[in-house]
């Protein structure tokens, strides 16, 4: 990747928009924010649902960027004319997204860790949770009194760490009976110190 201002972005992108550079060499550019990079190589992985592919780029298909993304955090629910999303592993909510869209754009047996940074509503927990077969790891922030409530009749043999914030009291029996119950298979759990006393 190279820090450079360019005044003439297109003519220097054309320069490798030649057979040898995309056909013999299979090597794509791109230039965003004062920045020229390789494309997939140096292509955003951690990303918001604000993400934009680079506007100057010689890759024939911008689906290129969005097969690199494996962290995605979503403030709000503007994805759904995205393209699949095949690689994502870790998925971070912070507002409340349709079932049939989480469905339509990601590939949920790919999730391996969910970040719940806001309250979800309960049968989008349920029916997406039971699709991430492959979830190992996810952490509430919020209510988590709330989402146990929600998935108390579920079993998550497959969860191996929680973590845990927000408001609630460790010391209440109800939560740790929940909390082993709803993980029974759980190595790691994180609490907060503050949590901990």
């Amino acid at each position: 990747m190279l820090k450079v201002r360019l005044n003439f972005v297109e003519e220097v992108l054309d320069s490798f928009r030649s057979s040898y550079w995309q056909e013999e060499k299979c090597w794509f550019v791109a230039y965003n924010s004062k920045h020229l990079f390789s494309v997939p190589s140096f292509a955003d992985r951690k990303v918001s649902n604000y993400f934009r592919p680079p506007i100057h780029s010689t890759t024939p298909n911008p689906t290129i960027y969005y097969d690199q993304i494996t962290d995605l955090s979503l403030y709000q629910d503007s994805i759904k004319n995205w393209p699949r999303l095949k690689y994502v592993t870790t998925l971070e909510l912070y507002c409340h997204i349709r079932h049939s869209i989480l469905q339509t754009v990601f590939n949920l047996n790919r999730i391996q860790h969910l970040i719940l940074s806001s309250s979800v509503n309960r049968s989008i927990v349920i029916l997406t949770l039971n699709e991430m077969t492959n979830l190992r790891h996810i952490s509430i922030w919020k209510n988590v009194p709330r989402f146990l409530e929600y998935v108390r009749n579920l079993e998550m043999d497959q969860i191996r760490t929680v973590d845990l914030g927000g408001d609630f009291d460790i010391k209440d029996h109800n939560i740790i009976d929940s909390l082993g119950s709803v993980f029974p298979r759980v190595e790691r759990l994180r609490i907060p110190l503050n949590h901990a006393c």
